[in-house]
């Protein structure tokens, strides 16, 4: 059986990281609000060390919504494929002191 890694954030999921910017400055944006891929990009700049601390206490997947149609591709998948969900992890992304 042949192998399918699937990435999870905007493949699976969306918004993870949109709801911690939310919650970071008490805001309410869509996705559709984004200027650009990074949510950072949402945050004044003198607020971004700020940011990258609060981000190491939240869990993105806490807030992310499932793609509509991921779960029944997935079961299709899973028929023909054994499938991994995979992500990057920001090991030191965040670790700007």
């Amino acid at each position: 059986m042949k192998t399918i890694m699937v990435d999870m954030d905007e493949v699976l999921c969306i918004g993870g990281h949109l709801g911690i910017v939310n919650k970071f400055l008490n805001t309410s944006y869509k996705v559709e609000d984004l200027p650009g891929y990074y949510t950072e990009d949402m945050l004044p700049k003198e607020r971004l060390q700020e940011y990258y601390q609060f981000f190491k206490t939240e869990n993105p997947y806490q807030y992310a919504e499932i793609i509509p149609d991921a779960r029944e591709v997935l079961e299709k998948l899973s028929k023909k494929y054994q499938l991994f969900i995979c992500t990057a992890y920001y090991s030191d992304v965040y670790d700007m002191e």
